[in-house]
């Protein structure tokens, strides 16, 4: 695997669009919070958003579906300062609980998998990555 670093503005300023473009895009192709105009991809998107015509589209194909909210949700998310992390062992059977009880994971591949996390405490060196 390897991760790429997306950085936002860089991304935006690279398609030329807004931030609030970028969200009409994803409300035609869909999120969590809404299906989205079916036969729209990415790249549909992108050409629709580009030529302003996402508020005649959504008009068309989700006559009953009002985008504000969707919208506000992305510009405006919810959030707190009122949290505190700690650092502790991860929680090994409430993980298999969770993945083979609930998601129908396979016991014996979590298991394994859960075998890599037991790892010894403590903070390495720089010298202890190489």
């Amino acid at each position: 695997m390897n991760p790429e670093r997306l950085i936002l503005s860089e991304v935006l300023e690279g398609l030329k669009l807004t931030r609030e473009q970028l969200i009409e895009i994803g409300i035609l192709i869909g999120t969590d919070f809404n299906p989205g105009v079916g036969g729209v991809g990415p790249k549909t998107g992108l050409r629709i958003v580009q030529r302003g015509e996402f508020t005649a589209k959504i008009r068309e194909k989700l006559p009953d579906f009002d985008p504000v909210p969707v919208m506000d949700l992305f510009l405006h998310p919810d959030v707190t300062d009122d949290y505190t992390l700690a650092w502790s062992h991860p929680d090994i059977p409430g993980i298999k609980k969770m993945l083979c009880s609930d998601y129908d994971f396979s016991e014996e591949r979590v298991g394994k998998a859960m075998e890599n996390f037991c790892v010894k405490a403590g903070q390495k060196t720089l010298e202890g990555w190489c």
